[in-house]
């Protein structure tokens, strides 16, 4: 029987009662006001003993009776049926083939995309059981559970604190709680992953796919899926092996050096730093004492322990063309979001910015921001008009940007989201948020302030040079961006969804509408909040949530398309994720080459013209009217892109 929302509150509340009045030690309410004061909302939360409890049990009903786990058989194909419903993935659980959560979004798949789909999850898998073996002896690699929790003063000692001090002391053990949930929540995970590998251990697998609104695939299976950390990622192997063949090789290297954090260097660097340590990759798979070495100095332990492993095992068989490999090597887009941005609008700058061109040299954005960043804060430096708490602000920060991987990793994330319309404020919680403020010597102009608004104010400085530095990178991303932002608006405030079609043909209608929160009284007799939809669309969220929208149903058509048109050529085995693409090493050519003539089809017209602005102004019929695009600029991407060494690489 299926109950309503309100129903279902009802009954949550009823049993969180019983629960409450059962056993009252397994959760803690908090109570609250409300936004205006008018009334209290209490806040129910379970116990720390209880969740420590619970913790270890999950991760084995996790493995035992997961919601969605791998496939021992190939899934369904989807398949559209005569009734216009579209059916696939697992046999006996219910699965749609998209997701939207919340919201009323729609997305109608073309053929040519669900072939993409049927093409990505019929590859077969198995476990990497060299990976699953050093994991075993080697436990203490892995995420660990953290030995204590952080714990709170006691009453009495709390109450001799002075004020400053005690805002310190709240500040010290958030900090701790976040990192001791973090940790836990990393263990928790490997747990689980192992379990499930020790499970599927020499069996033959397969993840069954579906699409979120946007047309992005997603594994359906938890834990061990191609999108997973390095740890899943390295658990997990082809399970069909292919010959290495002449160019093999050299592809192993390249994702031994990829997977160990040499991707930013030109192809040549990455193959020759590799063989500078091809003596003790050797020994990799006889030593763990060197393996252990090595994987704490990678980028991505586990993944360069399958990759390396496999290359020693090739180099060191009689003969290395005939060694059959399992491993997925990888190619990554570079900062793709912007690249996509850059391609939409023909931007030469940003595509040489963005390695969209056959320029022989690797760009790169976040390393070349970071720099525009230390420019600035050292002609801030030394400009005698520079008020006192700038430079002071400026000398917190300057021993970290000058470690150039750790300014890198500064200016990373901001530029990563700018194709994804971060703001302002976005960034300045990004910075806070991925704790690159912590380690920061508070200047003195900030000691009067909380820690944590302390650290808000030096990531406001950063955030300001980051926007800034970015700018003759971004410009021509920004106005396609701001260009998007402002037909969502426009569409919304007359109750038109923004829609397009993708470049394979998948209709998307882009619908945010306004939540509202209703209070309702349930079975026990309390008023409790029951979140509703609207049918009013949210001209702000609309608009926000546009670019970003737009530019992953790009990037994931030019999956899709690539995957089909690999398959065309007897390409069968592939692990794509969103802007990252795997296939044996002896088909790294062929996806080099079909990639790039796939984002040629895509970009080399004047698609945000011919398709995505005409067929909106179509749907309004001279009701509301629409800006129109921006004018493109002389990129030749079919010159350029088909000899673009470092677009993916």
């Amino acid at each position: 029987y299926d109950l309503g929302r309100r129903a279902r509150l009802s009954l949550g509340a009823l049993l969180f009662d019983c629960i409450k009045a059962a056993q009252p030690e397994l959760i803690e309410e908090r109570a609250g006001a409300s936004a205006k004061g008018s009334w209290k909302a209490s806040v129910i939360y379970w116990t720390d003993d209880f969740l420590d409890d619970v913790s270890r049990l999950h991760a084995v009903a996790a493995v035992a009776q997961p919601v969605r786990r791998p496939m021992l058989v190939p899934p369904r194909p989807w398949k559209r049926g005569s009734d216009g419903k579209i059916k696939g993935g697992y046999y006996l659980l219910e699965q749609k083939v998209y997701r939207t959560d919340w919201q009323p979004h729609r997305f109608d798949p073309s053929d040519e995309a669900l072939e993409g789909l049927n093409i990505i999850q019929s590859t077969p898998w198995r476990v990497c059981d060299p990976v699953f073996q050093f994991l075993k002896r080697n436990p203490l690699c892995a995420p660990q559970y953290p030995r204590s929790k952080p714990k709170k003063m006691k009453k009495e000692q709390w109450d001799a604190l002075d004020q400053e001090t005690k805002i310190n002391v709240q500040q010290q053990f958030s900090d701790d709680l976040a990192q001791f949930t973090s940790n836990t929540s990393k263990a928790m995970t490997f747990e689980r992953q192992m379990l499930q590998a020790c499970e599927l251990d020499g069996k033959v697998f397969w993840q069954p796919h579906a699409f979120d609104f946007r047309g992005r695939l997603y594994p359906s299976n938890q834990m061990l899926t191609s999108q997973g950390d390095h740890v899943a990622r390295g658990l997990i192997q082809f399970a069909n092996g292919k010959r290495v063949g002449a160019d093999g090789i050299r592809a192993l290297k390249l994702q031994v050096a990829n997977t160990f954090g040499w991707d930013k260097e030109l192809l040549d660097v990455r193959v020759a730093n590799v063989d500078d340590i091809i003596d003790e990759i050797m020994e990799l798979p006889y030593c763990d004492d060197i393996a252990n070495k090595l994987i704490a100095c990678a980028d991505e332990p586990m993944a360069f322990y399958a990759a390396a492993w496999e290359l020693s095992k090739c180099l060191s068989s009689p003969n290395p063309d005939s060694f059959v490999s399992h491993t997925p090597v990888a190619v990554d887009g570079v900062t793709n979001g912007l690249q996509l941005l850059s391609l939409l609008s023909k931007d030469k700058v940003g595509a040489e910015k963005t390695n969209c061109t056959a320029a022989p040299a690797r760009n790169d954005l976040y390393m070349e921001v970071a720099d525009a960043v230390k420019e600035i804060m050292q002609r801030l430096r030394e400009d005698p008009e520079t008020d006192d708490e700038t430079l002071q602000v400026i000398e917190a920060w300057w021993p970290k940007m000058q470690d150039n991987k750790k300014a890198r990793q500064v200016t990373k994330r901001p530029l990563m989201t700018t194709s994804y319309g971060v703001t302002k404020e976005g960034i300045r919680e990004q910075l806070v948020a991925d704790r690159l403020v912590d380690d920061l010597v508070v200047p003195d102009c900030f000691k009067s302030l909380p820690p944590k608004r302390a650290r808000h104010k030096l990531a406001s400085y950063m955030r300001d040079w980051i926007v800034e530095g970015r700018v003759s990178a971004v410009s021509q991303s920004v106005i396609i961006m701001d260009y998007l932002k402002a037909t969502a608006k426009i569409l919304a405030e007359n109750d038109f969804p923004l829609s397009w079609v993708t470049p394979d043909g998948c209709e998307i209608a882009q619908k945010y509408v306004v939540l509202k929160d209703k209070n309702v009284r349930t079975f026990d007799n309390w008023m409790r909040r029951l979140r509703t939809r609207t049918d009013k669309l949210s001209p702000s969220k609309n608009a926000g949530a546009a670019a970003p929208n737009v530019v992953h149903s790009l990037d994931a058509s030019m999956l899709r398309m690539t995957a089909v048109e690999l398959s065309k050529i007897g390409i069968s085995d592939m692990a794509f994720v969103h802007d990252s693409y795997a296939v044996h090493c002896c088909h790294l050519d062929q996806l080099n080459y079909v990639l790039r003539q796939v984002a040629v089809d895509i970009f080399k017209g004047n698609w945000l013209n011919d398709s995505f602005y005409e067929s909106l102004v179509w749907l309004v019929d001279d009701v509301v009217t629409l800006p129109p695009p921006p004018s493109q600029g002389s990129l030749d991407v079919e010159t350029e892109i088909p000899n673009a060494l470092y677009f993916f690489s």
